[in-house]
């Protein structure tokens, strides 16, 4: 009698079945183990993630709570401030107490993109404290750092700092630098802002050009609006 098509596709399956029973029984203790490594490595990888998140969350609170700090108003006179309010007396210490929670946020959770933000603001800390040398070096270190936003903000702050001391050609060259090399937080339009304030008591026809190309790039932005205003302001 001929088998029909049905049943042999049933006897197919059940042989195959068959040969896949017959080899979990010879292999069944190296099947077993990889599955246990399979759900170790599943486990330990959701657990190197949820770290992961919970270093981020910290690392975003204690930012937040030391931008609040820098931010904080200042009081003026023999001004007592509001309950719930946190003022400072000076410029000096708002720094120091804002200093104090990027310093731990940049210690503890400098891997994270909110601990490197942290230790740039610590950087202008110290500005704020006078302590140039030691944001100068920490700028230097962020602006050579893999994370380009981090670094375009400490470059600009470096070349603000350079341009303070008399180092003109520093400055300058730290500029043309951010104008070829954009990012998100600091753009072309803002650099070559900074470099044309930087070139105006010098050299004022420099300073026209550059601030002519911020209008000629976005004629309608806030950004160019200050660009006439300082075109202005320039000597014929």
């Amino acid at each position: 009698m001929a088998i029909s098509r049905h049943e042999l596709k049933t006897d197919q399956f059940v042989s195959t079945l068959d040969s896949w029973y017959e080899f979990y029984l010879n292999y069944q203790k190296q099947i077993l183990y990889g599955a246990l490594i399979a759900v170790g490595v599943l486990v330990a990888a959701y657990a190197t993630i949820a770290w992961y998140r919970g270093r981020q969350a910290h690392a975003q609170e204690l930012l937040s709570a030391g931008l609040d700090t820098y931010h904080a108003p200042l009081l003026e006179g023999k001004e007592t401030p509001p309950p719930g309010l946190t003022m400072f007396a000076s410029v000096q210490q708002r720094a120091a107490a804002a200093g104090k929670i990027f310093r731990q946020d940049a210690e503890q959770y400098g891997a994270t993109a909110a601990g490197r933000m942290a230790d740039y603001y610590l950087a202008l800390t110290e500005l704020d404290q006078h302590q140039n040398a030691a944001a100068a070096n920490r700028l230097r270190a962020l602006a050579a750092s893999g994370d380009r936003e981090v670094a375009s903000l400490a470059s600009n702050a470096l070349a603000n700092l350079e341009a303070g001391q008399g180092h003109v050609s520093v400055a300058e060259t730290i500029l043309r630098k951010l104008i070829a090399h954009p990012t998100g937080l600091v753009p072309k339009t803002l650099a070559i802002m900074e470099l044309a304030a930087l070139e105006a008591p010098t050299n004022p026809a420099a300073a026209r050009k550059l601030y002519q190309q911020v209008q000629n790039a976005d004629p309608n932005s806030q950004t160019a609006q200050l660009a006439q205003q300082r075109l202005a302001a320039l000597p014929q």
